[in-house]
């Protein structure tokens, strides 16, 4: 971590905009009332998440929760709809080039209708 992200992550904290501290290998928020010990380098501002509406096909939503069933029986976790898809979007965005992803694209844009 750079000075300026230092710097960063300590102005956003001082204007209000909440940050998170890694601890225990996972992201948690500083509390309000928490001042942070800057000598660590674990922070971050917290990363905003913005809601979106998505339409899918009775097709798509049931390959959603065969996903959601085998990350139960594969990896005993439980997942919603949301967390399928940002999954979903993370392992295809690995390499957006790959036949398989534009073979899927080729079939949405077929079955949406839409050019």
């Amino acid at each position: 971590m750079t000075t300026k992200d230092r710097i960063a992550i300590m102005q956003a904290w001082t204007d209000g905009r909440q940050i998170e501290v890694r601890s225990q290998g996972r992201w948690q928020d500083v509390g309000p009332h928490g001042e942070p010990s800057w000598l660590s380098r674990n922070y971050r501002i917290k990363p905003k998440c913005r809601k979106i509406s998505v339409s899918l096909f009775d097709a798509d939503i049931t390959k959603l929760d065969a996903l959601m069933h085998n990350m139960v029986e594969s990896h005993n976790l439980r997942i919603d709809r949301s967390t399928a898809i940002k999954l979903c979007i993370r392992m295809a965005s690995r390499d957006p080039n790959q036949e398989l992803v534009r073979a899927a694209w080729m079939k949405i844009r077929d079955e949406d209708g839409r050019r």
